[in-house]
């Protein structure tokens, strides 16, 4: 499902924006076999309103 999604919605691979626990769930996912994936959306607001979770709505609406 992962994969279709990633033919439709082309991900960033120049940016890495995560770090901490976040990076490191993603390490432990990577070395032990699990399947995981992180989601970074860029808005112009720090805070979060309707207008910035409308970032996630593909993620959402096809993934989960």
């Amino acid at each position: 499902m992962l994969s279709k999604f990633t033919e439709k919605y082309q991900p960033a691979g120049v940016l890495n924006l995560i770090g901490g626990f976040d990076a490191a769930v993603l390490m432990y996912a990577e070395m032990n076999g699990i399947s995981a994936a992180e989601f970074v959306s860029i808005v112009d607001s720090h805070y979060v309103t309707s207008e910035t979770l409308q970032a996630f709505s593909p993620v959402v609406h096809e993934l989960l």
